[in-house]
Parts: C-alpha cells; structure tokens; sequence
C-alpha cells in the first residue's frame, strides 16, 4: 500500500492527468479512424460502379459496404482505441508514472522512487527527500505532454470527419457565383423532378414536334432540336452531355437547356445541388433508301435488238423520297485499248416525300443507240431529303444487257446466256468508281454515315463476288474441268476487297478490286473457245416457268448481331453492381440510375433487346417501385452471371 506522503500524491495527481489525457487522445484517435474508413469506404464503393469488369469487385463491394455502416465503423473505432489503451496502459502503473516524473526533473536523483517504496516506508532518514519532491513542478510537465500528445489526435479528427462529411456530397452539385443567395436556393425541393422536354425533328421531315413529361430517354431522328424545360432558377444548375458542359438559359420563372441530337447515344446529365439526373439520347439516324430493281430481272444476252425496254424499280425510305430515276452506261469495244463508254438517267421523277414509290419505265431502244457487240448497264437510284447529311442515295443491283455480234451467232447460244466475265466486270468497275468517290469525301462526312456507306458498298461487292463464283462453277462445270487460274485470283482480290469495306476501310479495298477488275479484263480478253454441234437437251422448259415464282426477294431489315464478349462481360457484371446498389441502401438508388443509364447507351449501340429492358428497370425506380423483376429479365437478357460471380444468394435477393 502507497503511504499518504506528499510523493505519493504528487504521483497519483499525475497519473489522472495522463490517464485522462491518454483517453481524450485515444478517443480522438478512434474517431478518426472510424471516420476516416467510412469516408474511404464511400469513395471506393462509389468508384466500384464505374469500374471496368474485374472478377471479384461485388464480394469486395459488400465488404466495403459493411465497413462503412455503423457496426464497420464502430469496430474500427473500438480496435484502434483498444490497440492506443495498450500502448499507454503504462499510464495507470505508480512505479511508471514515478520514472516518468524522474525523467523529466533531474534534481530529484531518484529520490521520489524511493521515498514511494514499501520497504523504506518506516525509514526516518528518508523524511529528508521530501523537501526535494515538494520542490517538482508537475503542471509544466503535464502541459508539455498534453501538446505533444493531444493536438495531433484532435486535428486528425477534425480532418477525418471533414472527408467523411464531404464524401457524402456530389462535387457536380456545388453551387456556383450568382446573384441569387445560396441560402435560399439550399431549401428549395428537386428541381429535377417534373422535367418537360420538346423535341423537333429538321424541317425536310416534315414530322410534327413531340413533348415529353418526365422522361428517362429521348428518342428522335439525328439533327432533332432538344430543348429540356425545369421550374426555378439556374442557381445551382449544370448540365452535360456526354462529359461536356452545356449552357442553361433562365425564362421567367424556369431553366433550359437546348441541345442537338447528336450521331450516336449519348447521356444528358444534369445535376441541381446534390441531386442528378440522367437523360438517355437515343437518336435514330436516317437510313438511305432501299432500292430494288424488278425489271429486267437478270442479266441477259439478245440476238436481236426489240423494239422497247421495260424497266421496273421499286424504293422505299423511314423517312421520305424526293427523286427515284434509272443510270446506265453503254459500254463497246474488246480492249482497254479501244474501250468506251457513255451514259444518261431515264425516268427521272421528282417525289414529294412518299415513304414507298414503284417506278415503271418504257425506253425504245433506239434512244440508247445499241449496236452489236454493246453492252447496257442498268440500275435504279433513289434519294431522299435528308438536307443535313445528306441527301441520302440508294442503289440497286446492275443489270446487264448484251447485244450479240452476227459472227457469234453460229458459236454461242444467245437464249437464257450464263454470267460472264464482262457483266461481273462492268459491275465491278461501277464499284471502283463508288469506292474511289467515297474514299475522297471521307474526311468531309460524319463517321456514322461513312460507315454506313461503306457497309452498303460491301454488300454490293459481295454480290459480285457471289455472281463470280456462279461464273466459275459454270465454267468449271461443277469441278469437273479445272479453271483458269485468274478466277481464283478475282475470288481472293474480291473477298479481301469486300472484308476491308465491311469495316469501313476504303483505301485498303481499293487494291484488291483494282487487282479483280484487270483479272477480269484478262479473262475477257483472252481467247474463247466454243463447243461447236448440237446442244444438251433442255431439262427445264424455260419459257414456261421464268417470272412465275412467288418469292419478291425483298431484302428483310438487317438484325444486330450479338454484342462482342468483352461488351457482354462489362454489361454482366456492371449490371451486378447496380443490383448490390439497390441492396445496399436506399440513398444509392440514384447511383444505381446513373450507372444504369451509361449501361443503356452502351446498349443502344449493341443491344437493343437490352437497352429497352433497362429503360424499364430506370422508368420503375423513378417512380420508387420494385424493380427487382425488371432487373432479373435484363440480367438474363446481358448473359448469365454465374459463370463468373460467386454465389451471391445469402445476400442478395435481386439474383435471378
């Protein structure tokens, strides 16, 4: 037992106040740490929803957010105050807290610890030493240990919950300088909630304006003007589009925004304090026509020269057609030496915006001047009135007509004549100059439209490449005789030629169709050789059954292909963190929307199934119902996650 001498309580004063600061320190320290986790926990999980696929973000998504709930918070905070009453418990020893004052005040030569031992507690000649501790100064040592222990743990503090405080706060809702006080703008409601927006397409449509209320995505046709109408002011207001600020203009008693639909989806995002919102721009870009030649339905070689030539076409167009007419090209002469070529339109027709016209055409021949050994090259064209990028041209397939020379005629069999190498070659040639002319005015058009000018060539090429192989089966009489060696030199040059147009690279097609064409016109050129004597008996009575089939081989609208797996990857797994989002809390249900808003433009480009899915999932939660259904059917509609997530059911009841 201490005795009740002034040495010990001159220790038992200090050891309260170390204690006492030791836990005012402890707790300060607690604090930050607690704050500090919750803070760092609120920034990584809201990163977490734009991260790329990673295998393994969602379990460490649910870690994090159970360290930065209550329980998380106050677990770190009780270790860190548990590990710092360890490292001080030296605090609460007598002994220590005697070499502690020792330590400090050299005068007292160990006279306090031995006056406070019990075995020299009856010693008399020890009362001398009092005089010695009565002397110590124990206030300045206190305050000294109080500065160097208790304002680093106070300023961590204070920092900590600072970070944790401004982690909870959206950085795009801070308000910017105005005239109006910030104040009173603060306790104004959502002002982006009942949002109107007005659509109007370009004037060569001729479509009516549409309004939307409250919307979640616009859709229109590209060049559309936008305008997006709020109640209030534009203090506190900003909007983006696809990351680049737009400006707001404030009448009377309402903001606006007016933007342009652009080429491709984007996001509009606009934020109001510390509320977002995001609008989904789904522009739909005007298609060229899609034209179909009927008349005359193949390729042909004549004996004779008729009277008249019956054409016939058909287009149609998503928006409106404003011309459809004929282009040919008459084409005579056996070399490059000596071959020549001329042209003209027939029928030209003017059109007052009809989304499907049949154009019939009746050309006596003479107009064309046809001699023998000539060739005719037909197409249709359409266009359409689009003013902005275009206007936009649709072609058909060519058709060719050849006028037989008298001296054939005792070696060639003029009736229902097989493709050859010079209708392949005019058409091919017709390709050249279209890929030549879109090579040049690349840089002056938009990507979207170059692209899909390209992939509109491609297909025109892969016909021809088609219409060759039919050639070649012809004349190596299904494989029986081997063919020339050129025309496996024209297949590979047409299938490089057409693989570089279905991606839109035009220089690099261009050398492979040059490389076709003058295989072709070598093959054209060379000599021919007939089979003389009677012809095979004809299986099929052509005359009886030729334009008597049912089929209108109208080309049926292109369908989007799967999306690419590293896409389907990133829509899987992102589409799981909005789902831990949902499950997480409440307040994250606007995070949740975001996220799933990006994933929809995404979608729109790829996967149009999943892109309206999503639009259903974000219509319910703005409307604050259950959007657990909706979610499972977009999550199937993305893949299936399971392959590449752990079990997630102990958890999460949104897992399908």
């Amino acid at each position: 037992m201490i005795p009740a001498t002034a040495a010990a309580m001159l220790v038992r004063r200090a050891r309260a106040h170390l204690v006492g600061l030791a836990a005012l320190a402890a707790t300060a320290w607690a604090v930050a740490a607690g704050a500090a986790v919750r803070a760092l926990c609120e920034l990584a999980l809201r990163g977490l929803l734009q991260a790329p696929a990673i295998p393994g973000l969602i379990p460490l998504a649910r870690c994090l957010h159970w360290l930065r709930e209550t329980p998380g918070v106050v677990l770190v905070g009780a270790l860190t105050l548990l590990a710092l009453a360890w490292r001080w418990r030296h605090h609460a020893v007598i002994a220590r807290v005697a070499l502690w004052i020792e330590e400090r005040d050299e005068r007292l030569a160990y006279a306090l610890v031995t006056r406070l031992d019990p075995r020299y507690a009856a010693d008399r000649r020890l009362e001398s030493l009092d005089a010695r501790i009565a002397a110590v100064h124990l206030n300045p040592m206190l305050r000294a240990q109080a500065g160097h222990q208790v304002p680093q743990a106070l300023l961590a503090m204070l920092i900590a919950c600072a970070v944790a405080l401004v982690s909870e706060v959206d950085p795009h809702a801070l308000p910017g300088s105005t005239s109006r006080s910030a104040a009173a703008v603060a306790v104004q409601p959502n002002r982006l909630v009942g949002l109107r927006a007005e659509l109007t397409p370009p004037a060569y449509t001729g479509w009516r304006s549409e309004r939307f209320e409250d919307p979640d995505a616009i859709a229109g046709i590209v060049g559309s003007a936008v305008v997006v109408v709020g109640r209030g002011g534009t203090h506190g207001i900003s909007a983006t589009l696809g990351g680049v600020p737009l400006a707001l203009r404030e009448v009377g008693d309402t903001w606006r925004v007016h933007l342009t639909l652009p080429d491709s989806a984007a996001l509009l995002t606009l934020y109001d304090r510390e509320y977002r919102r995001d609008l989904v721009l789904d522009p739909r870009a005007d298609r060229p026509p899609q034209v179909q030649i009927r008349l005359p339905a193949k390729d042909t070689t004549l004996r004779q020269i008729p009277a008249t030539l019956t054409l016939d076409a058909e287009a149609l167009d998503d928006v409106g057609l404003t011309r459809i007419a004929f282009e040919y090209i008459v084409s005579s002469g056996d070399g490059e030496g000596n071959f020549t070529s001329r042209g003209g339109v027939l029928g030209p027709r003017a059109l007052d915006g009809v989304l499907q016209q049949r154009h019939r055409l009746t050309v006596p021949y003479r107009l064309l001047g046809l001699k023998e050994g000539e060739q005719l090259s037909l197409r249709a064209v359409a266009l359409d009135g689009n003013t902005l990028s275009g206007p936009g041209k649709g072609l058909s397939e060519t058709r060719t007509i050849r006028i037989a020379r008298r001296s054939e005629f005792d070696t060639i069999s003029v009736r229902a004549a097989p493709p050859s190498a010079d209708t392949a070659m005019i058409s091919l040639r017709m390709l050249i100059i279209a890929v030549e002319r879109l090579d040049s005015a690349r840089p002056s058009l938009a990507r979207e439209r170059y692209v899909d000018s390209a992939q509109t060539l491609a297909n025109v090429s892969d016909r021809i490449r088609r219409r060759i192989e039919v050639i070649v089966d012809q004349v190596s009489d299904g494989g029986q005789v081997e063919p020339d060696s050129l025309w496996f030199i024209v297949l590979d040059a047409m299938w490089e030629g057409t693989r570089s147009l279905q991606i839109a690279e035009t220089a690099e097609a261009l050398p492979p169709l040059r490389l076709a064409y003058e295989a072709l016109r070598q093959l054209r050129d060379a000599r021919r050789h007939y089979l003389r004597g009677s012809l095979p008996p004809v299986i099929v009575n052509v005359e009886r059954v030729r334009m008597t089939g049912s089929d209108s081989s109208r080309a049926t609208p292109r369908q989007p292909g799967a999306p690419a797996a590293h896409l389907a990857r990133r829509q899987r797994l992102r589409l799981a963190l909005a789902g831990v989002a949902l499950t997480l809390r409440e307040g994250w249900r606007d995070d949740a929307v975001a996220t799933l808003s990006e994933l929809r433009i995404d979608a729109l480009r790829e996967d149009p199934a999943l892109a309206s899915a999503l639009g259903l999932v974000i219509e319910q939660l703005r409307r604050g119902e259950d959007a657990a259904v909706a979610l499972r059917d977009a999550r199937r509609r993305a893949g299936s996650v399971r392959a590449e997530i752990p079990d997630l059911r102990p958890w999460s009841l949104l897992w399908p």
